[in-house]
């Protein structure tokens, strides 16, 4: 039976000054948590995030890190967490200018009658705000209560237009909060799980074959699509019974094989971006060193993570992976994008 789960939710070190209480059904994934998370603190950048949570780290990416070490948000049901053993969560979100809110759990009671998730019940401070990291948004908060008035601008985007706003942490207001948060939160979750093909070429390993519906833009099973048109006595049939079947090829039906590994410079890339982008001596060993292993994709990912170089080499090789994928459309024809 589906519950309600209660959660405190506030920036690390500002947790009386900045925070929401979120009531969501547990039948929903840790993901969706997060993104409600985000949209009710203002942020919206689709930064990379992970989630702390006993013992186990739940990463943003739906791909890249589904490992031993990293497993994807999108892959955990909410009713799945053992809450009273994991009363505290830490939620860390964007790898560059790095903020940390703690998600602590409060209670898990019968479902509302109102029906209303997710959803905001208190809270306090206007929000975060994106590249600005905790620390800093902490001097903006104590410089604030120092002078009792904020003398910090934020430059939105209103329309194409760019405005400068003043931001005062203390401008809360719940029901307006909540209100944008419901309607932020699914644009949210669309910028994080909309696929992204240069992310899933990037993790393609050895014997590892993925194929691709265009047209769904999607990773697929081709089995699923054809065997409509298999019969189930198909292994009786003759060859020339089978070609009467009239069954359509992958293509036919907008399903391409994903560029093969052996196709991929992966260790290239990796070697090319060691040797142009670090300098420190330890780093470089320890990400070369991670080259020499034959499963050495995750080793390399996971020393990037650990060195604070993920992002900057995800960018570092987006050329290279878009590239691919354009020789791999024109090689199968493919015209949509």
């Amino acid at each position: 039976m589906y519950k309600e789960l209660i959660f405190n939710v506030g920036v690390k070190g500002l947790e009386s000054k900045i925070w929401r209480r979120i009531r969501i059904k547990n039948s929903v994934t840790l993901a969706d948590l997060v993104y409600f998370i985000l949209a009710s603190f203002e942020l919206y950048s689709n930064e990379f995030f992970t989630v702390f949570c006993g013992g186990m780290k739940y990463d943003s990416i739906n791909v890249i890190f589904d490992n031993d070490d990293y497993k994807s948000a999108m892959g955990i049901v909410l009713k799945d967490i053992d809450f009273d053993t994991n009363k505290e969560l830490i939620l860390e979100y964007n790898y560059q200018s790095k903020i940390d809110f703690v998600i602590k759990f409060i209670d898990c009671v019968n479902l509302a009658e109102d029906d209303d998730y997710p959803k905001i019940i208190d809270g306090a401070g206007k929000g975060a705000i994106d590249y600005v990291s905790g620390c800093e948004l902490k001097q903006i908060v104590d410089e604030t209560d120092t002078l009792w008035h904020s003398n910090y601008r934020v430059t939105i985007v209103n329309e194409d237009e760019e405005i400068e706003e003043l931001f005062d942490y203390r401008d809360f207001d719940l029901d307006d909060n909540n209100f944008m948060s419901k309607i932020n939160v699914n644009s949210v979750k669309d910028e994080y799980e909309g696929i992204n093909l240069i992310d899933i070429i990037r993790i393609i390993k050895d014997r590892m074959i993925l194929y691709y519906k265009t047209d769904i833009n999607s990773i697929v099973k081709p089995y699923d699509y054809m065997e409509k048109y298999i019969p189930d006595n198909y292994d009786e049939l003759s060859d020339e019974e089978i070609k009467k079947l009239n069954i359509p090829d992958y293509k036919d039906l907008n399903i391409y094989m994903l560029p093969d590994y052996k196709d991929l410079n992966h260790k290239e890339i990796m070697t090319l971006y060691v040797k142009k982008n670090v300098n420190d001596k330890e780093i470089r060993q320890a990400l070369f060193f991670a080259l020499r292993n034959y499963d050495y994709m995750d080793k390399f990912y996971n020393n990037l993570r650990k060195y604070g170089l993920f992002k900057e080499y995800l960018e570092y090789s987006n050329y290279y992976y878009e590239q691919v994928i354009k020789d791999w459309k024109i090689k199968n024809n493919i015209n949509k994008n």
